[in-house]
């Protein structure tokens, strides 16, 4: 999308939309890493004047229903003005299965066709990303990196000009992907993306963004805030002028891609879990090394011979503050129950990652073995950060 756009606290996304423009390209890519020939291939050209009403997914699902239609085609919506299809171009052949090979030449244990493989890992703030971006920085190198747009959503086309110029990354972490709908865009233009992302029981997170906020003092007014009061106050005043930062965030970072426009619904719900539960690292925090063991095993035949290896030192870590063992007392019942109610579909979006990660586990063969060598790895990690 474009248009002007900002990003609020906590990563609420306000925006203006002036432009809707979507088009597909047809990739032939080739080379070891999935260096890519790209012929320009727009099937269509969509452009709408938008009311702040404007509804994107009516949109793109009626320019999907019939992308080669030729004609000239009049819409008639509140948030909508005008509409125009471009003849689409002949079709192109589909790209000759071949089999793909990892940076020391061996060949995968599939056929896959000649894509560049990227793994993105949506940070949510507070969810134990800073743990999570280490252990891909320690094994990927050069080939990690961070893309951030001074606080605004990151969309596809501009992840796919990040990615076009730098063809050795293999890794991006941002927070602000925002668990947009991303893949179709990506593989048109010749990437497959490994999705990361954890969510984190509610209450918790809560208070971890408030202790990250009194020691960092990052000029933020929540920062600020923080610093002056106690949790019980700050609380309050979440819920009183900054209800985007307590109604069911990580449900609208992953349904909403990160913009508060409304009180967040069961319809949000639903579309955030069904976008989240094809991440390929769809997990709670609080079992963190679990996770790891199967993200390890279900993303090791891309990753051959050698796997991936995601043991860890735990990172951005708060001191625990008075009270935090007793959420309920330290907020005061009260304040307490207002949040458990904003809190319902984060709460609810947990529990599904929670039973996800149940179902992933029981596939992963000699579990228990696995994650009792993970942690052995990372206890090791830890010994020599201690030495350093």
């Amino acid at each position: 999308m474009q248009g002007k756009e900002y990003c609020g606290a906590g990563g609420a996304r306000h925006f203006r939309c002036d432009l809707q423009r979507a088009s597909t390209s047809t990739i032939n890519s080739g080379g070891q890493h999935g260096g890519k020939c790209v012929r320009d291939c727009d099937r269509w050209f969509f452009a709408a004047a938008c009311a702040p009403n404007f509804n994107e997914s009516w949109g793109r699902e009626r320019l999907a229903s019939d992308p080669s239609t030729p004609s000239v085609s009049a819409l008639s919506t509140e948030g909508m003005k005008f509409a125009y299809f471009l003849p689409a171009p002949a079709p192109v052949p589909a790209p000759v299965p071949v089999v793909h090979r990892g940076k020391d030449n061996s060949p995968h244990s599939e056929l896959s066709l000649q894509m560049r493989h990227i793994i993105l890992h949506h940070h949510i703030f507070k969810n134990a990303g800073s743990s999570l971006d280490s252990s891909l920085a320690a094994q990927f190198g050069q080939a990690f990196t961070h893309f951030e747009m001074d606080g605004n959503p990151i969309d596809e086309r501009a992840l796919v000009a990040f990615l076009d110029r730098q063809p050795l990354l293999e890794v991006v972490s941002s927070h602000n992907f925002m668990g947009g709908p991303i893949e179709s865009i990506l593989r048109s233009h010749g990437y497959r993306a490994f999705h990361l992302a954890m969510v984190r029981r509610p209450f918790q997170r809560l208070l971890s963004i408030y202790k990250y906020f009194r020691r960092t003092h990052t000029g933020h007014d929540l920062s600020r805030l923080a610093a002056q009061l106690d949790i019980q106050s700050y609380g309050r005043l979440l819920i009183e002028r900054y209800p985007h930062m307590v109604d069911n965030p990580q449900v609208n970072i992953l349904a909403n891609d990160g913009f508060y426009g409304h009180a967040v619904c069961e319809d949000d719900l639903s579309r955030a879990w069904d976008r989240y539960s094809k991440y390929s690292l769809c997990a709670p925090v609080e079992r963190y090394d679990e996770s790891m063991v199967v993200l390890e095993y279900f993303n090791a035949p891309v990753y051959a011979p050698n796997g991936l290896n995601l043991a860890y030192v735990r990172q951005n870590v708060s001191e625990p503050i008075f009270g935090e063992e007793n959420v309920k007392e330290t907020l005061g019942e009260a304040t307490f129950d207002w949040l458990r109610r904003l809190h319902e579909f984060d709460e609810r979006l947990w529990s599904f990652a929670n039973a996800e990660l149940n179902r992933r586990i029981c596939r992963v063969p000699e579990f228990d073995q696995r994650l009792a060598s993970f942690k052995v790895r990372c206890q090791r990690l830890m010994a020599q950060a201690e030495r350093i």
